[in-house]
């Protein structure tokens, strides 16, 4: 089980890491960087609807 910063326990890890990631567009970017490093604009360009300030600010 996941315990999560409030101490609540988890049946469902996948629930657990998407609270500890957090935010919209986070677990897209780590799948884009899964298999290996990326430049600035490889992410950008290979995830067309983030913008380059959100990306910018993660």
């Amino acid at each position: 089980m996941v315990t999560i910063e409030t101490k609540q326990e988890l049946k469902c890890p996948v629930t657990g890491m998407l609270q500890l990631i957090g935010g919209k567009w986070k677990p897209v970017i780590l799948y884009c960087l899964r298999a290996e490093k990326r430049r600035f604009g490889e992410i950008s360009a290979r995830i067309p609807d983030l913008s380059r300030k959100v990306l910018t600010q993660l």
